[in-house]
Formats: structure tokens, C-alpha cells, sequence
């Protein structure tokens, strides 16, 4: 069977002991610095996984309300190894979030809780009727008592709740298979070097992203991660950036609102210093990428940034690859009657190459433009910006172009309705 995702906690354990896993920057109290080595990390889970075994079996679920911090790392890694599916949560102190707090909690059913000494009082309040544990009370000596048990790729690892920005958060069921695919793409997505590369970020761990990307991901490689709060980030930018710079092989990633408000709110004075030229990787995920936002960042940090797409959707033309969001943004610039974010780019079989369709919808403001005009500043545009030919450019009525269920531009169900004839 192969090894699981996470196995390799303690496959570092055993060959890199003393290799820094998880670090943790405390910008929000003295600015300190912990940091769990791959031994500690395996230890600690173990340790917590005993007594977790004490008030919880197979298929019970265990939230976790606390701060950001190592014992939130410790607390997803002992429930994993246990068995127990995992509800990372949030401390009931963050500001603004009581209400989805409760409804996901409710929705849940704990059987125990995991927390913080710093947090347990508020926690006691809110958990009033279940076990609460504190993660950094865990006696270590409790490690040797820990047998695992076999846990198949199929088996629930814990239960993403969603935002609740439009209705009551709803819990998404992670296997730990679906937790190793998810790892293993940032992974490769990151190009990151086993060991080597170092993972930045002050993502929150109770989000989907934060908690693959922190404490996931460095499982894949036994590489490290250093992490602060996201109100740390927010209070100073800059701080992501300093990160950053102290080292020489580093990826990171972030909602597309974090570039842009960290290239607003970062001054000259905050520059000095700064030394970008280690990283590797900057991710913008999780909302609609701004050109305009990756433009201001390039412009005020000097990290080129290659912003590009799924591979099934790569052009390759004349042997270069193209990226359709690049030739999309052109077309949606070249003329008026081009709506703003309904164009979709995509290639068609040629007879040496293949060649470029592009299809657009016809904006309000453009009721009266010539068709004929509109493809004419279309292809100048892209020959002028991409040095490439249009093959066939089909400006369509509204509603045309395609959609996914989350908003995002079907290229490949464009491309069979432009095949079968069905765009007008």
C-alpha cells in the first residue's frame, strides 16, 4: 500500500529529526518564534492521539477552537493520526465570526474539543457539555502508548466548514485521500524542492487553503513552514514580505485582495531591506485575479509574477505556450462592445498547428458596433500584444459564453459548442 500522506510525518521524523516542520511567528505578542522539528511534530501528535483515543473513537468529531499557532497545527496532526475527524474551527474570541462559529459548531456535534491554555476559559463557555482539551498540556510521555491504526485513503479526515457569507455553513466531508491529491498538487504547483524550499504564509488555518497549504503541504517533502496570524498581516503588510525575504528558496500564496492591499499600504520606508529575489512562487487564489492588482504588486516589488492557468487549457501555437486569461483581458480591452469578463480563449485543431478561436459577448454599451469593426481591433490586438493570429473570432448575444457553477469562464464547453455550431 502506499505511503500515506500522513505516514510521512513520521517518515521525517525518522530521517530528518532535527529539521525544522512548522514555525510559528508571534507578531501578535512578543514577536517570538517557535518552531516544531519533524521529531517534535510526530511526538506531539502521538502523544495528543492517545489522549484524544480517551474521549473520542473512530468517526467521532473533534473541533478545533483555537488561535492560530503551533497547538492548532499539533491539534489537526493528532486528530489525523487518531483516526478522529478533525472540524477545524476557530477560539470563540475572533472578532466578527460568532454567529457562523456557533451554526458550524452546532452542525458538527463534537464529541470533545481542542484548544489552547490561553483560550480555554472562552472555549469552556462556549463547549459547555463536551471534554475540552488543551493541546500544550499534553504530556509527551503519553507518545509511547500511541499504536496507529490503519487508515484507508476513503476515510473522512475532517470536515471543511463553508464561509456561511450566504447561507449557514455547511460542512464539506475530506477524505484523507482528498487531503494527499490536494497536498501533492500545491506541492508540484509550488515547485517546490524536497527540503529545500520553504513555504511563507499567514493564511488562516481554519480556512481551506490555509490549512492544506501550512500544514499539509510540508508533509509532501519534509519542507518547512513559517506562519504568522492573519491579523498580524493585516495590522502590517510588510511583515509577509520580511518573511519572505529571509529566505533564499520560498513559495507563498494568498486571496487576490492580499496583493493588492499589500502594494497600497507598503511604503518606501517599509522597502529597505526587503529582498525578494528567493521566492519562487506567489499563488493568487481563492477570488477573480485583477491584472490590474498583479501589475500594481510587479510595480511596486519589482517577484516577475507569471500568472498562469490549467494546463488543459494551455495554447500552444507555433511551439509557444499561451495562457487564455492573457488573450482573454486583450480582447475584453480591444473594443467596447467586448463585455468584461465574458470572453473565452481556446484552441482548435489546425493542419500544422493549432490555431485560436475566440468568443466574446456582445456588451450592452455595444449594441451598434459594427461585427465586422469588432473583429478587426480584436485580431490587431491580439497579433499586436501576443503575436498571434486569430483563427475565428464569434462575437455572440449575452449569455453565450459558458460558465462553471462557481463563475468561472467553461473553455472546454466553449470549445464544444463552437464545435457543434451552437454559439449565436
Amino acid at each position: 500500500m502506499p505511503e500515506a500522506l500522513i505516514e510521512r510525518v513520521a517518515r521525517w521524523a525518522r530521517e530528518i529529526p532535527y529539521a525544522p516542520a512548522y514555525t510559528f511567528v508571534d507578531h501578535l505578542g512578543d514577536g517570538s518564534r517557535e518552531t516544531l522539528t519533524w521529531a517534535r511534530a510526530d511526538l506531539k501528535a502521538r502523544a495528543l492521539a492517545v489522549r484524544l483515543r480517551e474521549v473520542a473513537g473512530p468517526g467521532d468529531r473533534v473541533a478545533i477552537l483555537a488561535p492560530q499557532g503551533l497547538p492548532y497545527v499539533v491539534a489537526m496532526l493528532g486528530a489525523l493520526y487518531a483516526g478522529i475527524v478533525a472540524v477545524p474551527l476557530f477560539a470563540p474570541d475572533l472578532p466578527g465570526h460568532a454567529e457562523r462559529l456557533s451554526r458550524a459548531y452546532s452542525d458538527a456535534e463534537p464529541v470533545a474539543v481542542l484548544t489552547t491554555t490561553a483560550a480555554l476559559p472562552g472555549v469552556r463557555d462556549f463547549a459547555a457539555g463536551v471534554p475540552v482539551i488543551a493541546v500544550d498540556t499534553v504530556s509527551d510521555l503519553l507518545a509511547d502508548e500511541w499504536e496507529p491504526v490503519p487508515i484507508g485513503p476513503g476515510e473522512l479526515a475532517y470536515l471543511q466548514y463553508t464561509s456561511g457569507s450566504t447561507r449557514a455553513p455547511a460542512g464539506v466531508e475530506i477524505t484523507h485521500g482528498n487531503l494527499e491529491a490536494n497536498a501533492a498538487q500545491l506541492w508540484e504547483l509550488f515547485r517546490a524542492k524536497p527540503r529545500t524550499s520553504v513555504a511563507a504564509l499567514w493564511l488562516p488555518l481554519f480556512h481551506d487553503m490555509g490549512l492544506v497549504a501550512t500544514i499539509a503541504l510540508p508533509m509532501v517533502g519534509g519542507n518547512q513552514v513559517a506562519f504568522m496570524d492573519p491579523v498580524a498581516f493585516v495590522m502590517h503588510p510588510v511583515r509577509w514580505l520580511r518573511l519572505l525575504s529571509e529566505f533564499d528558496d520560498v513559495y507563498t500564496g494568498g486571496p487576490n485582495f492580499a496583493y493588492e492591499y499589500t502594494a497600497a499600504r507598503v511604503g518606501a520606508a517599509d522597502k529597505e531591506g526587503l529582498d525578494l529575489s528567493g521566492v519562487r512562487v506567489m499563488l493568487n487564489g481563492a477570488e477573480p485575479v485583477r491584472p490590474g492588482t498583479v501589475e500594481a504588486f510587479n510595480a511596486a516589488f519589482g517577484g516577475l509574477l507569471y500568472v498562469t492557468g490549467r494546463i488543459k487549457d494551455l495554447i500552444i501555437a507555433d511551439g509557444r505556450n499561451h495562457y487564455p486569461q492573457d488573450i482573454e483581458v486583450t480582447v475584453q480591452e480591444a473594443h467596447r462592445a467586448v463585455c468584461r469578463d465574458h470572453v473565452a480563449a481556446f484552441s482548435v485543431p489546425g493542419e500544422e498547428t493549432e490555431r485560436l478561436v475566440v468568443v466574446a459577448e456582445r456588451s450592452r454599451g455595444g449594441a451598434s458596433a459594427d461585427p465586422a469593426e469588432v473583429a478587426a481591433r480584436v485580431r490587431a490586438a491580439v497579433r499586436k500584444f501576443h503575436d498571434l493570429s486569430v483563427h475565428d473570432f464569434v462575437l455572440t448575444g449575452t449569455g453565450a459564453v459558458p460558465r462553471t457553477t462557481s463563475g468561472k469562464i467553461a473553455r472546454r464547453a466553449c470549445l464544444r459548442a463552437y464545435l457543434e455550431g451552437a454559439l449565436v
